[in-house]
């Protein structure tokens, strides 16, 4: 199985080190200008930021992407033999893996730059290069000669594009080609798109490979052991027999998958979601394991990793059904930080970090709002220093868990109390006590809800949930101080019961898969509509038609 720990960057290079000051203001490449933002909010000198004497990296020779990408590496470097161009090979990290050079000119031209196996290449450490603002990105990026934010590096134009897991879908690798600015062509985004879908190919015989041993082993095991819950684990498939499915729940998956990362003992403890008490037996695949579940009578404990004492909470739910209203209740009686997935953007990333430090440090608790709108790459790091802050409850606010993958996957996995909120419409029973409350709220005295007007209020389907039912209410009660809200006094898109019938589960289905998939791409439209497998045409269309703002 492809381990997706390893993101894998090439990078094609010619040309000497010079280049003049770069005039941010001149660049129109939206991309490009927030990675130098990026770059100058860390207070990065271009100057020195690439000639520190930091240590490189120790680098696997055996690591699996390194592996299943040298053929192709190969080939490149073939093609290349004799010219003034450079192969660069980088993990997930921005960490430079293997370097391939046309001749031994353009090799020392490359180490002269500040670049060299085991080197780091983040733009938290080098500003905007070619390998750390693709992984930043997750798509193509040009850069030419003065758009590199150091110095060094200001003489090379570059591709570079992202490698995607042609399974799981997750970005695994770029591909970067480059020459000496001013030698740019056209034609060197084709030549690297070529070689991606190379590795891709290679990528996915490997994980095809690894899934049948796991399916095979699944099988086997599945047969002889017909009274226990068996699970089949790899990082991009997960089976389960009967007896597994009906025990777990959503949130388990995401903890099993912590069991195989984390653990390295054949036989844990684990507490699912529904409270139970189990062991699982592991037995261990190339790219996975098969799992046993019994129950607990004893022996080895695995909970999820706890911060200071207190365990973290993920409260999960649609957009406007009162995520933040749960976080308050879980923070109540003591200080507490607030931050936001979405602020982090516009911040680098590494003072988005030291922020969630200096709020655990201070004994508040701490609330990280919308973690799903964080960069794989921040949620990555979030993840990996949660575990060491100290004396601080966590909570953690995101979309539906089910939308959750790869790092906010594993991000989840930290959490030893989910809280799933169940969308309005899913609860119309709890209408009518939702509606009075919030209309108590408006202080507008003996103003009641017309029975008629209430069965309007729970024939809605609120895509926007409670938020955009209390918006509805308020508005009103603004206009209706005293006597019966009527349904004339509601706005015209919530009256008629054309309009807010009850879907059917085919539609409430496909609306849920849009939902989902807006909500896995943070809003962003286009990312849903590949994701949902839709034009954005036919996405917009189905927007309007179940009223998802």
């Amino acid at each position: 199985m492809v381990s997706t720990d390893t993101h894998m960057v090439i990078c094609l290079t010619n040309g000497s080190s010079g280049g003049t000051m770069r005039a941010a203001e001149h660049i129109g490449d939206a991309v490009v200008t927030q990675a130098w933002r990026r770059a100058e909010l860390c207070g990065l000198d271009p100057h020195t930021c690439l000639t520190s004497d930091a240590a490189p990296d120790e680098i696997d020779p055996k690591g699996r992407l390194l592996l299943a990408a040298a053929p192709v590496l190969d080939r490149v470097a073939r093609v290349l033999a004799g010219t003034s161009y450079a192969v660069l090979l980088a993990d997930r990290s921005a960490r430079v893996l293997d370097i391939r050079a046309g001749d031994v000119s353009v090799r020392e031209r490359v180490r002269r730059s500040g670049v060299s196996v085991g080197r780091l290449l983040t733009e938290e450490l080098v500003g905007t290069n070619a390998i750390g603002t693709t992984l930043e990105a997750g798509q193509g990026v040009t850069l030419v000669g003065d758009d590199h934010y150091a110095e060094p590096l200001r003489g090379f134009s570059c591709y570079g594009h992202p490698i995607i897991h042609p399974l799981s879908r997750r970005m695994v690798g770029v591909l970067d080609l480059s020459c000496a600015k001013g030698d740019e062509n056209p034609l060197l985004a084709p030549f690297v798109i070529a070689a991606v879908q190379d590795i891709e190919e290679r990528l996915l015989a490997e994980t095809s490979s690894s899934q049948h041993q796991i399916l095979t082993a699944f099988e086997r095991v599945s047969k002889s052991h017909r009274d226990l819950p068996v699970v089949a684990m790899g990082s991009n498939v997960s089976l389960t027999n009967v007896l597994a499915a009906q025990l777990l729940e959503p949130a388990d998956y995401v903890a099993l998958h912590a069991v195989v990362d984390d653990c390295s003992v054949d036989r844990v403890r684990l507490r699912l979601a529904s409270g139970a008490d189990v062991h699982l037996g592991l037995t261990r695949l190339g790219g996975g394991a098969i799992l046993t579940i019994t129950p607990a009578d004893g022996g080895s404990a695995y909970t999820p990793p706890s911060v200071g004492g207190h365990q973290i909470t993920l409260i999960c739910g649609e957009a406007g059904s009162g995520r933040s209203t749960r976080a308050r209740s879980e923070v109540a009686g003591r200080p507490a930080v607030w931050l936001c997935g979405a602020e982090a953007a516009d911040m680098a990333p590494r003072e988005w970090l030291s922020r969630v430090s200096q709020a655990a440090s201070a004994g508040s608790a701490l609330v990280i709002e919308d973690v799903h709108l964080l960069s794989p790459v921040l949620t990555r790091r979030l993840a990996a220093q949660l575990p060491a802050t100290p004396n601080a409850p966590i909570v953690m606010t995101s979309g539906p868990l089910t939308a959750m993958s790869g790092e906010h996957a594993r991000l989840a996995a930290l959490a030893a109390a989910h809280v799933e909120l169940v969308p309005l419409r899913a609860r119309r029973h709890e209408i009518p006590g939702l509606a009075m409350k919030i209309l108590a709220e408006c202080g507008v005295g003996q103003t009641r809800i017309a029975p008629a007007a209430m069965a309007a209020l729970m024939d809605n389907a609120w895509p926007n949930n409670l938020r955009e039912m209390s918006d509805v209410i308020r508005a009103v009660a603004a206009h209706r101080p005293t006597g019966d809200i009527v349904v004339d006094d509601l706005p015209e898109r919530y009256r008629a019961p054309s309009s807010t019938r009850r879907l059917s589960p085919i539609e409430q289905a496909e609306r849920n898969t849009i939902i989902a998939a807006l909500e896995g791409a943070g809003g962003n439209k286009s990312a849903a509509a590949q994701a949902a497998g839709v034009s954005r045409t036919t996405l917009y269309r189905a927007m309007r038609r179940y009223r998802i703002a």
